[in-house]
């Protein structure tokens, strides 16, 4: 509703709230909405923070969940990262290729 009504702020003080108030299991779908705010407004950087933080915090030791990995890759590439955003792209791609061939060669 205030992402809606351009108040861009008061949108990412709640998503930003409620992942402070859950540190130990965030909803994948709050951790994606936030970061479409930022990339919405071109901030790029912060969508990254908050992607690399969930990986962190809530992904340790995991691969992020695709929506998540792909929408770090474009940071990336907007960032001029090219080189981050292509091992984003070759970690896609693995995931990709298992989720369509899930036995082995």
């Amino acid at each position: 509703m205030y992402l809606k009504c351009g108040q861009i702020k008061r949108c990412v003080g709640i998503l930003e709230d409620y992942l402070k108030g859950h540190p130990s299991e965030a909803d994948l779908s709050v951790i994606i909405l936030l970061a479409d705010v930022f990339m919405e407004i071109d901030a790029h950087s912060n969508a990254l923070q908050h992607i690399e933080h969930a990986h962190m915090i809530y992904y340790s030791g995991k691969e992020l969940p695709l929506e998540l990995m792909i929408k770090a890759g474009i940071c990336q590439v907007f960032l001029g990262n090219i080189d981050k955003a292509e091992v984003c792209c070759f970690r896609i791609s693995n995931v990709e290729f298992y989720l369509y061939n899930p036995k082995p060669l």
